[in-house]
């Protein structure tokens, strides 16, 4: 999220009009993924998935880049490791963050692709470079607006028509940026974004369709996935949907414990055959850096093996100096080195049961979502917690999210005769609490956390009067954040703008305007003067920028992506 003043910058802003729906149209549910993707559509009273061009029901969130063409998904993930400087995957990850993040900073050493600081936006890019070719820059956005093209062509050649518009989920808790930056990757891909929804909240409406119940329920969403981690409780009575809380990480998922083995499987390679004082994290030690992306590459491999058996075998030949690489790991050897991990997902749940004043006999149902569920001490841990009977584990946990997004454009539509979807309500909350910084480097809360989201196609707005501090001073810096904590450094800043030409009473007047997408809109004016209408969103990408700098990093960015059409053309 970014600020501009309306008089000197004018860019199509992301936050048009919701589009509208009709019979006719088709609009597919889109569960992007960090780790894998997948789509579904509602038709005939059901929402089914959209098998990809290789028969599968889901997708990889993988794209590999060869000299002259970009393979995505299956056969992208099918060279990743041949190709492994050329191959991104995870992306999801780094979406809407900064480079020097120190969770950003942390993935980097695991990846074989380059990351790169971008000069102007301060964000990673991926950094492709192939012999006897300039390099290509691809950033977060890019790759996200790759797959979702590729979802778009292989689903409009399933049902045999165009498709224009789509639902899709992010994690509960990604922040304004993190949401923008998902409906830019989706505009570039040609797809109209009906709404964005929370993934923890399309997977309960899933659950609720296919099981439905006149009683009122609540039902804990616990999903965790291969990027990130959210708990919801969600309310439940007949085809009223309400969330009542949610908690969880933007970082913890499928990937952090594949990073965990891969450490604790290089430790152990490296005290067996005296290779300690080797660095096998450099990226620029060419053959000490491959060692860990096949370890890595095993991990993968033996942390799904660990979900179905007790002990599972790295065998690797010749993995440096000649040193093959066997050893033998058990299901409570992951249990121990991610421990503290599993430990913040319950404690999330425990966050999120106290913040409505529950225990666990007042959940009704348990519903596991995402990939990572299927490890054994998860589940173990939550039915310890909630009991066998109230644990779900015949959904499926990697399509149920896609097809609760399916359902979306038919709560409270007339364009459906199904009348539990035509009288349905859904009513989704805001993550984080959003506020300004005040004196003393304080964030004031103007939107609280947990606040109710308007319905499609409608707005809130919030508004706050406060007088500056200064009496001599002819302007005001005012900074947006999101987030919990007290001071504004723990909390994420969305943007900031200047309000100029005070009177003497030095009064300013703020409004923040909430769309249903959880994405604001912020106007600031002096009182009694003509409305100053400074609006911060998301029409050009970064914080950092200076308006100076604006029309250089557009071309910068354009020529980047040029770049990449170039070998990936619009059809």
């Amino acid at each position: 999220m970014s600020s501009r003043n309306l008089n000197t910058l004018s860019t199509d802003s992301l936050l048009s009009s919701t589009p509208t729906i009709n019979k006719e149209e088709p609009i597919i549910g889109i569960d992007l993924g960090t780790t894998y993707s997948c789509v579904s559509i509602f038709k005939n009273n059901i929402s089914s998935i959209l098998e990809n061009k290789n028969g599968k029901r889901t997708t990889p969130s993988i794209i590999t880049c060869k000299e002259n063409e970009i393979l995505i998904g299956q056969a992208a993930e099918n060279s990743m490791y041949t190709l492994s400087n050329f191959t991104i995957k995870d992306s999801k990850r780094f979406i809407g963050k900064f480079f020097h993040d120190p969770k950003v900073q942390k993935d980097i050493k695991y990846l074989s692709v380059k990351i790169i600081e971008d000069p102007y936006t301060k964000r990673p890019q991926y950094y492709i470079k192939h012999e006897n070719q300039e390099a290509r820059l691809f950033s977060p956005i890019d790759v996200a607006y790759l797959l979702l093209k590729d979802i778009k062509t292989f689903s409009e050649e399933r049902i045999g028509g165009k498709i224009k518009k789509a639902v899709i989920t992010v994690p509960a808790h990604f922040n304004n940026l993190q949401r923008e930056e998902t409906i830019e990757a989706a505009k570039k891909a040609g797809l109209e974004v009906y709404k964005i929804i929370n993934e923890p909240t399309a997977a309960a409406i899933a659950y609720g369709y296919e099981n439905p119940n006149v009683n009122e329920r609540l039902v804990l969403i616990f999903d965790l996935g291969g990027g990130t981690f959210d708990v919801s409780i969600v309310k439940i009575k007949g085809n009223e949907y309400t969330v009542l809380a949610s908690e969880g990480e933007e970082h913890l998922g499928g990937e952090d414990i594949t990073q965990r083995l891969t450490d604790y499987a290089l430790n152990i390679f490296k005290k067996k055959n005296n290779f300690e004082n080797v660095d096998f994290y450099n990226q620029n030690n060419i053959k000490e850096y491959k060692v860990l992306q096949r370890i890595k590459k095993s991990s993968e491999e033996v942390k799904i093996q660990l979900s179905f058996a007790e002990t599972v075998q790295y065998d690797i030949d010749s993995l440096y100096k000649e040193k093959d690489f066997n050893y033998e790991i058990k299901q409570s050897t992951l249990n121990e080195i991610c421990n503290d991990l599993f430990n913040i997902c319950i404690k999330k749940v425990d966050e999120t049961l106290k913040k409505l004043n529950l225990t666990e006999d007042n959940i009704d149902e348990v519903v596991l979502v995402g990939g990572s569920c299927r490890i054994p001490k998860i589940k173990e841990m939550l039915i310890k917690k909630f009991s066998e009977k109230k644990v779900l584990k015949n959904i499926n946990a990697d399509e149920v999210i896609a097809q609760g997004a399916a359902l979306i454009p038919f709560f409270g539509s007339k364009i459906n005769d199904n009348i539990f979807l035509k009288q349905g309500k859904i009513n989704e909350i805001t993550s984080l609490s959003i506020g300004i910084e005040i004196a003393n480097y304080k964030m004031e809360v103007i939107i609280k956390k947990g606040t109710l989201l308007p319905k499609i196609n409608e707005k809130k707005s919030f508004n706050k009067t406060f007088k500056t501090q200064s009496k001599t001073s002819k302007n005001v810096l005012i900074k947006i954040f999101e987030g919990e904590g007290e001071y504004v450094w723990e909390n994420h800043l969305l943007g900031k703008f200047t309000v100029s030409g005070f009177n003497n009473d030095n009064i300013i007047e703020l409004e923040m305007i909430l769309d249903h997408n959880s994405i604001i809109t912020v106007i600031g004016k002096i009182k009694g003067e003509k409305e100053q209408k400074l609006i911060i969103s998301k029409s050009d990408f970064y914080d950092e920028i200076e308006v100076k700098n604006y029309e250089e990093k557009l071309k910068f960015i354009k020529e980047s992506r040029e770049k990449i059409r170039q070998i990936f053309p619009d059809k």
